[in-house]
């Protein structure tokens, strides 16, 4: 299925004065130009967590820290613990992520089979989800860096109700990752302002821009 972006992109050609619609959080772009939202989004443009009603912790739903962990962490809890977190990065950055810690119920759990809590990422081709949580699996993933594909990631976790032992869960750490291009547009955008500030007469815009590109694509070498 095409990525709303380029379904968008499409419509916009064929029908300039249509179709305006953009959709969030994976949400694709439909034949009448509404959003046909993912697993776990709603809403007109898929901006809302769909199950919210159902969390169970505090620190469930839209994160604004820069990492994710159940509220009682690094203290252990005891199921039954349904929680969602959402990462959003600003529109054109993507998120770099860690998970650092993943205490999961595995008891009595074979090679390769999904743990008794289960453990969900979405919005990274780097995850396979459900995660498993068996040792060969948790050491390839913990403290490795892992990317986004776009600016949102949707982090799911659901404690077994009956496990005998209590869990600490989930300990991500992430970041926002701006592209070049983007950090290329900002320094242009400052030089400019500082230009037209100066009482010194400015360069050409294009003059600065060259200049911006230089340092960025061709850094001096030591």
């Amino acid at each position: 299925m095409l990525q709303h972006s380029e379904v968008l992109i499409k419509y916009r050609r064929r029908f300039p004065d249509r179709c305006t619609t953009v959709c969030e959080n994976g949400g694709t772009v439909s034949s009448s130009c509404s959003c046909l939202c993912g697993y776990g989004f709603t809403g007109d443009r898929c901006q809302y967590l769909s199950k919210q009603h159902l969390f169970n912790d505090a620190s469930c739903g839209i994160v604004n820290t820069s990492q994710v962990s159940l509220s009682a962490y690094p203290q252990p809890t005891r199921g039954p613990i349904f929680c969602q977190w959402l990462i959003r990065a600003p529109e054109a950055n993507t998120i770099e992520f860690s998970i650092q810690d993943l205490d999961l119920d595995a008891e009595k759990v074979l090679q390769n089979q999904p743990c008794n809590d289960m453990f969900y990422i979405w919005g990274s081709k780097d995850i396979s989800n459900p995660i498993p949580c068996n040792s060969e699996s948790l050491e390839s993933l913990i403290g490795k860096a892992l990317k986004s594909d776009s600016n949102w990631l949707l982090i799911e976790l659901r404690m077994n109700p009956w496990s005998e032992v209590a869990h600490k869960g989930p300990l991500i750490k992430f970041r926002y990752v701006t592209p070049s291009s983007l950090k290329v547009l900002r320094a242009y955008t400052s030089e400019m302002s500082l230009m037209s500030s100066s009482t010194i007469a400015p360069l050409p815009a294009a003059t600065i821009l060259l200049v911006i590109l230089c340092i960025v694509f061709f850094p001096q070498q030591h």
